[in-house]
């Protein structure tokens, strides 16, 4: 745990694509792919980078940086593609490399499509349970609040009621270490940061059981305010739940700009960002606004 409280690997668990692309030529033509929404390909330039890091010559945390980099726009390229399965496992493998692994393309289940509702057990639901189990699991996973998070939202939405109710709970463990307020004396202290951002999104996934509750748009004052603690990048579910909460509270121009800002601000999410449009068009439909839910068909 010591080298978790420190900075050393920081710049590892970052996206950064001008230092790429200074040394790995067909870096570019994988994010132009990807500009093109041709995600597949874009995928597999992004794994022939990574795989091409064994044969080169460079520094050891430099070929750990761009190897870390490449396996995160892999996880950004999969969630694109709705191969959920795979995005999570490799984002396991990330955390098994870097513990402190940034959460700003975490595959999360933020909603249950109807294909996870009638499939039976996954082949992630087995790694998630493996998360927890520490003979089964490299202790670099078990560390990472990447994976910790991971593992408990994907048992949370799991078919096996044993399954979700431990996923539940591994959320509530980890909301419970959310503090009011960022502690300044840990500005520095990137286990810190990541495990409070952990905290932060489980604490917005559990929103979910609340969402019938709510009755008026002041019950959506304290999802709001753990929303504008989250990093922007990782703000494509919240927006999601907020606009699910405003619609229940009767706060229908306020659910259809939430659920917006998914598509438009987090388009690599595209289950998310296509179950955001639906349920856009449905509520501008029951509004009376027939043309711009038309519009929306063809985003």
């Amino acid at each position: 745990m010591k080298n978790l409280n420190t900075h050393v690997f920081a710049f590892c668990t970052c996206f950064v694509p001008l230092f790429i692309s200074a040394t790995e030529p067909y870096f570019q033509e994988a994010e132009t792919e990807f500009g093109k929404k041709n995600y597949a390909a874009a995928k597999q330039l992004y794994s022939d980078l990574r795989d091409s890091l064994r044969n080169k010559e460079m520094p050891k945390e430099q070929q750990r940086s761009l190897w870390l980099s490449a396996g995160e726009q892999i996880v950004r390229s999969l969630t694109a593609m709705n191969d959920n399965e795979q995005a999570a496992e490799e984002y396991f493998l990330l955390c098994q490399v870097e513990p402190l692994m940034t959460l700003d393309t975490i595959p999360l289940p933020w909603f249950v499509s109807l294909e996870i509702k009638n499939a039976g057990t996954k082949p992630r639901e087995t790694t998630a349970e493996n998360i927890f189990n520490p003979m089964k699991t490299p202790q670099s996973k078990t560390e990472s609040p990447g994976a910790i998070l991971l593992a408990a939202g994907i048992l949370s939405v799991s078919n096996t009621p044993l399954k979700q109710q431990n996923g539940k709970q591994r959320l509530r463990q980890l909301a419970a270490s959310l503090e009011t307020e960022p502690n300044p004396k840990e500005k520095n202290n990137l286990l810190y940061q990541r495990q409070q951002e952990a905290a932060l999104l489980a604490r917005i996934m559990l929103w979910k059981e609340q969402i019938p509750m709510l009755k008026t748009a002041d019950d959506l004052i304290p999802l709001k305010r753990l929303l504008q603690r989250v990093p922007e990048p990782q703000r494509a579910g919240a927006y999601f739940l907020l606009g699910n909460a405003a619609r229940q509270t009767g706060q229908s121009e306020e659910s259809i700009l939430s659920w917006m800002r998914v598509p438009i601000q987090y388009e690599y999410h595209r289950p998310l960002a296509a179950e955001a449009l639906r349920e856009t068009i449905a509520e501008l439909k029951k509004l009376g606004r027939n043309e711009q839910a038309e519009r929306l068909l063809n985003y």
